[in-house]
């Protein structure tokens, strides 16, 4: 939730490619931004693709509760396998170009796979 309103944000999850790759990712789905763009193979240090990048403008500011953005992971590690999820807002400003402190949770993924039993039928 947004205490400030917010006019620009740079923001980049990374993760482990080892565990997961992105294949989509879905800048500002509600539309409350004029501008929003996200990155889902933006390479950050020149040696493989492990960050989702997004940047978002607005004119206006917006503020309360939003979506910045929608980000799809497929899970391609083995099982028991783990990815840590960090979330780093490099811009985080408002309208005015006063830096806002976003409260920031990482996250965690945890690969694990599902048995079906069938019945079988003789």
């Amino acid at each position: 939730i947004l205490s400030g309103n917010l006019g620009a944000a740079t923001v980049e999850l990374h993760y482990d490619p080892q565990i997961l790759q992105p294949i989509a990712c879905e800048a500002d789905p509600a539309g409350s931004l004029d501008l929003a763009l996200c990155n889902k193979d933006f390479d950050s240090d020149g040696i493989g693709t492990d960050v989702v990048r997004l940047n978002a403008l607005s004119a206006t500011g917006v503020s309360g509760e939003i979506d910045l953005a929608g980000i799809t992971f497929r899970a391609i590690g083995s099982d028991g396998s783990s990815s840590i999820l960090e979330l780093i807002a490099d811009t985080f400003a408002t309208t005015s170009g006063n830096p806002l402190a976003p409260a920031i949770n990482d996250g965690k993924t945890l690969i694990y796979s599902q048995r079906l039993f069938l019945p079988v039928q003789h």
